[in-house]
């Protein structure tokens, strides 16, 4: 049909015009042509995308505010049905593919305006988001000036009819686009009735999780793709003048639509010419916000490449494209704009300086880049040699990984060679040395050994003086090195020369341990002699530092004798610490051996402190667990909920029910153990499990518990040992018998049965229904929620509960209880029916919620 058309016209333009082109194949394929009912009736179909036909009442209100009569409408609705235009299906009518129905819109209320837009605003749906979708719709298809020109009358009168501010903004939201000049003239308004700020700062705010919108900002960034980019800028940039708090939100929204896109690629990057001239002639008048924000964005306006990122609307695919940065007048102005700023303005700023050249584009490694790094150099090697020297340990670390980052570009360029050779210091060069992920990138298997040799050649301090020297350039290089790099250097000294090992070790906890190096030293503990653990062991409880609590305990296991005061020592220790890391309790089992009431007041203390939001999680072995005392069982109750997987396999609450068998009913009431993998049938060895289990049962029915018990209480009852299982069947089915009048009871049992096995819970219900075969007490049984459907793979609800009662009733017949059952039966066969016949309805609702 295309090729047609512009067969016929000999010009290839003549596609340009979409509707066009729809025209001429409706005139080519249908004959005679639709009418204007006929376009009447499409329209009010493509504007509600979707209409009940043969609801009378519904339809004539629709019908009288366009003037169609009820006979004609149906006489149409048939015709269009005939030729294919619209599907009918469980009497609702729907224009079949998308494309035809945006045009019949664009057409019969844009275009010929047969049908008039504002009845639709006004009348029957007011700032609905399908009306909305509809214009956007046909702007996308039809031309975005086209729409425009047509529907901006019946806007701006809208609008003009809108009295509350809150009105006025919500309809703008959704429509300002295609009325930008009351958008402008709103904003305007807005915006100058808020007071000038004096001395404001602009500070942006690192992204994190929450992301927050300004409503002045949003839209005017509706209009960055548009004629009116200059007017919609000057707005917000007035706005963020006098809301300085809104900066973050206005870089955030200016790099997602001034980063480079293809559309940029196709208008010359105009977009990020305006931006750039705009923030340049400010500048020039002294404007403190433009400086800023130039400053922020050049991480993106001096980007190598661009890329872009879309959904499509049929299959859900996700299409992503970048494309390389040509070198055009406008990018070549725009990056000479952009770094004569920061030379001209930032010069006296390091730190803004530094920011930008760690943010300065990375290598794309699918395009050669070559051609815009080489314009860059020159900018970039006068920025550094007028603001940078080698005096920071900071920049020269910045501008030597900038140097690696640009190698990878053009290699040996002159700038790299330029920042190599001119920034070292003795800080860097240290850096250099010890520099940990450096060896383990570049001696892929052997970089320990290759590390560990340069320790023993380079790091070996024979006094206080060598260790002083070090530690003064460290404390100026740790920031960017792997704490493993102290770790081994202390871990080399304590085993080769401890005093100096111990007097580095002094200096890093005075200044709070910053790089949080832990006791690894294992390997070199039986060398170090109890004279010097002591001296290590004072150090530790004369400080407070970061991981003091694991080097106490560490320390404390190997000392061979213990004082009370040492003990009393680790108490305040563990007590004061702020540390959440896991505290391993067996390093202090001397205590527990020797100083018991002592241990018993430290677990005391770690009750107490994990009231607090710094908790102290501890790893008791479960062979502690062998004395009577009521601090071993709060200590265990709360670790495991904090900790629920620390008791491997149950068996310090094995232990702890031994000596007090109803400790269970603490348990159960506070641990939740849905995530657990443990077996818990050696409690059904218990001699007193019945009346134990009894009683939490009756609490859990008394707080009306049971709906949640899928994946706590039933846990439990499972056992894949036989005679346990007869245990428990036995208890479940005496534990009916003697509660089938109270529903809550006999409810939780069988919800329990039915997550454990659906012979527990046959038997059950047998047992049941024998004592009590009441029809009014059957009904406000919990039955069917936790029963496996047969049909798997459909989503129709009522389908799955008529299949689920269905079973029920199978498993009732099976009982074969005679004439008592019969009320029963016949609920259940009522409940069924009434299910079935509710599975088309709820078929065609599904249906129609989603188109």
């Amino acid at each position: 049909m295309m090729a047609k058309m512009v067969i016929d016209s000999q010009d290839i333009y003549s596609l340009y015009d979409v509707a066009e082109t729809f025209d001429k194949y409706f005139e080519c394929y249908l004959n005679p042509k639709l009418g204007d009912d006929y376009l009447k009736v499409l329209g009010i179909i493509s504007a509600f995308r979707i209409l009940p036909i043969n609801d009378e009442e519904k339809l004539n209100i629709i019908l009288n505010e366009f003037n169609l009569e009820w006979k004609i409408f149906q006489n149409i609705i048939k015709y269009l049905e005939q030729i294919e235009l619209i599907d009918i299906k469980f009497e609702h009518a729907k224009i079949s593919e998308q494309n035809t129905e945006t045009y019949f819109f664009y057409r019969v209320f844009i275009k010929d305006k047969l049908l008039r837009l504002n009845i639709i605003f006004q009348t029957l749906y007011k700032y609905t988001p399908v009306i909305k979708t509809r214009l956007f719709d046909a702007s996308y298809t039809f031309g975005f000036e086209n729409v425009t020109q047509n529907i901006s009358n019946e806007l701006n009168t809208l609008f003009t009819s809108l009295v509350a501010d809150e009105e006025k903004k919500n309809f703008l939201n959704d429509y300002g686009v295609f009325i930008p000049q009351i958008t402008i003239n709103f904003l305007h308004a807005l915006i100058f009735k808020m007071p000038k700020e004096s001395n404001s700062t602009f500070t942006l705010i690192e992204k994190t999780e929450s992301y927050t919108t300004d409503y002045i900002i949003d839209l005017s960034a509706k209009f960055f793709y548009t004629n009116d980019i200059n007017k919609f800028l000057a707005l917000v940039l007035e706005y963020v003048r006098r809301n300085p708090e809104s900066y973050t939100d206005c870089f955030n929204v200016i790099e997602k639509h001034f980063s480079y896109s293809p559309h940029d690629n196709i208008v010359f990057y105009k977009r990020q010419k305006i931006l750039v001239d705009i923030l340049t002639k400010e500048i020039k008048k002294g404007d403190i916000l433009a400086s800023v924000l130039l400053f922020d964005c050049a991480s993106f306006l001096l980007a190598f490449s661009g890329s872009s990122t879309n959904i499509t609307r049929d299959n859900h695919a996700v299409n992503y494209m970048d494309f390389k940065l040509p070198i055009t007048k406008n990018t070549v102005e725009i990056r000479e704009n952009v770094f004569n700023v920061l030379t001209q303005n930032f010069g006296n700023d390091l730190n803004r300086i530094l920011n930008f050249l760690s943010k300065y584009p990375y290598w794309n490694f699918k395009f050669d880049c070559t051609e815009i790094l080489q314009y860059d150099i020159p900018y970039l090697k006068q920025l550094i040699e007028q603001n940078i020297t080698n005096e920071d340990f900071e920049a020269c670390y910045l501008l030597n990984d900038l140097a690696i980052r640009l190698d990878r570009i053009i290699a040996n360029n002159e700038l790299s060679i330029y920042l190599t050779a001119n920034y070292q210091n003795s800080s860097y060069k240290l850096y250099q040395l010890i520099n940990y992920d450096f060896y383990k990138s570049h001696n892929n298997i052997e970089y320990d050994i290759v590390f560990n040799k340069l320790i023993t050649n380079k790091f070996s301090f024979r006094n206080n003086q060598e260790v002083d020297d070090f530690y003064q350039n460290y404390k100026i290089i740790q920031i960017r090195l792997n704490s493993s790099v102290i770790q081994k250097i202390l871990n080399h000294n304590f085993s080769s020369n401890f005093i100096s090992g111990l007097y580095l070790f002094e200096k890093i906890i005075v200044d709070g341990n910053p790089t949080n190096i832990y006791p690894d030293w294992i390997s070199c503990i039986k060398d170090i002699s109890q004279e010097n653990l002591n001296l290590l062991w004072n150090k530790i409880t004369q400080h407070h530092f970061s991981k003091k609590r694991s080097w106490a305990l560490f320390v404390f296991f190997y000392l061979s004798k213990v004082s009370l005061s040492d003990v009393n020592t680790m108490i305040y220790i563990i007590e004061t610490s702020i540390d959440k890391e896991i505290a391993q309790l067996q390093f202090i089992e001397k205590m527990y051996n020797d100083y018991p009431k002592e241990f018993e007041l430290l677990l005391d203390k770690i009750i107490a402190r994990n009231c607090t939001p710094a908790p102290i999680f501890v790893n008791i072995p479960s062979n502690w667990y062998l004395k009577d005392e009521d601090v071993y069982f709060q200590t265990y109750l709360q670790q495991t909920k904090m900790f629920p997987n620390r008791d491997y396999n149950n068996l310090a609450l094995e232990k702890l029910l031994n000596i007090r068998p109803n400790f269970l009913i603490d348990y159960v009431e506070n641990i939740n153990i849905s995530n657990s993998v443990s077996s818990f049938e050696f409690i059904w060895q218990l001699s007193t499990i019945s009346e134990i289990m009894t009683n939490i049962l009756n609490k859990y029915a008394d707080d009306k518990k049971y709906f949640f018990t899928q994946d706590s209480i039933c846990t439990y009852f499972h056992s894949k040992d036989i005679e346990i299982n007869k245990k428990i069947i036995n208890f479940m089915v005496n534990y009916i018998k003697v509660n089938f009048n109270n529903l809550y009871q006999v409810n939780l049992i069988l919800h329990i049965a039915k997550h454990v096995s659906l012979d527990f819970f046959n038997e059950l219900l047998r047992n049941y229904l024998l004592l009590n075969s009441d029809l009014e007490d059957f009904k406000q049984l919990d039955l069917v929620d936790c029963l496996v459907s047969s049909r798997r793979g459909e989503c129709i609800f009522n389908s799955t509960m008529a299949d689920r009662w269905q079973q029920i009733l199978q498993i009732i017949q099976s009982f074969d209880l005679g004439f008592e059952s019969l009320p029963i039966e016949s609920y259940i066969e009522t409940n069924i029916m009434n299910y079935n016949n509710s599975i088309s309805y709820e078929k065609e609702h599904q249906l129609w919620s989603l188109t």
